[in-house]
């Protein structure tokens, strides 16, 4: 019988593997603990969206914990998201749409578009988008349960 040395040994082996099970637990564990809707909101994200030379363009925004975690936070129920889109003179913002609510009221005075809009219970993130001339900029404030929360405001250059 011939013996062909592998170059690996069973103790490496046996050694490697009870380091993966821990590493393998903890990576399990931290999408069930980010996904509790215990945490309470402390901010807002708001990223701007859209390819240069085209007018579709919009926002996405949700609310996320404390520090040092920064997790997002799924919206609880009675939540509102008010969306204030502010434009230049030659700037405006047309066909609005949004997934992740629904629309409650929408507001146009002067150069200063307002939506309103409920937003789906649990669901963490809402996608704001409209046909953008001109410079447009958001901002998203939140309403609920946990008081108010504000975005800073974002351009939205369109094409």
């Amino acid at each position: 019988m011939n013996n062909i040395n592998s170059g690996i040994n069973r103790r490496a082996v046996v050694k490697g593997a009870a380091w993966a099970v821990p590493v393998i637990a903890a990576a399990t564990a931290v999408p069930l603990a980010s996904a509790s809707s215990s945490v309470e909101p402390t901010d807002v994200f708001i990223g701007a969206f859209g390819q240069d030379g085209q007018t579709n363009r919009g926002v996405e925004t949700f609310l996320i914990g404390p520090a040092p975690a920064y997790e997002v936070v799924p919206f609880p129920a009675g939540t509102t998201l008010v969306i204030t889109a502010t434009a230049t003179a030659n700037g405006m913002i047309e066909n609005p749409t949004m997934t992740g609510g629904t629309l409650i009221d929408q507001n146009h005075s002067g150069n200063v578009y307002t939506f309103t809009y409920a937003v789906t219970e649990g669901g963490t993130s809402v996608r704001f988008a409209g046909e953008v001339t001109g410079t447009v900029s958001a901002q998203a404030t939140f309403s609920g349960p946990f008081g108010t929360l504000s975005s800073t405001s974002v351009p939205l250059v369109g094409g």
